[in-house]
């Protein structure tokens, strides 16, 4: 009995944490920006188009993080985003079974929500 109880936390701690669940990727930005990192699923109308078009209804998961500081209130932000079961498409075929996909892409942005904009003659 006593080795169950000792059990059951590290079984509890194992259990993957539900992920937050978001309309627009954009509060996950701003939360990257303010603490560094920001994790979601996408849902709603936005994340049901994206399962018709992928024809999945896997959930589509978002992690963003800092890696760069342009200024003190405007940084570099990576987005990954990743779905199971996607049926991949290019311009002339369909893949023939669905795949695990992520999409990698980075980008500047303030903590007022605007785009990072260099100052002339700099080089970012």
């Amino acid at each position: 009995m006593r080795s169950l109880l000792f059990a059951i936390p590290l079984l509890l701690a194992a259990q993957p944490a539900q992920a937050r669940q978001v309309q627009s990727l954009q509060p996950l930005l701003l939360e990257a920006l303010h603490y560094g990192q920001a994790q979601g699923v996408l849902v709603g109308p936005v994340a049901q188009t994206f399962a018709q078009m992928f024809r999945t209804p896997a959930p589509l998961v978002f992690r963003v993080k800092q890696v760069a500081e342009l200024t003190p209130s405007c940084k570099r932000l990576e987005v990954t985003a990743e779905q199971d079961g996607v049926w991949d498409r290019n311009s002339t075929q369909v893949a023939d079974r669905p795949e695990a996909r992520r999409l990698v892409y980075q980008v500047s942005m303030c903590a007022d929500g605007s785009a990072y904009t260099a100052p002339p003659g700099a080089d970012r």
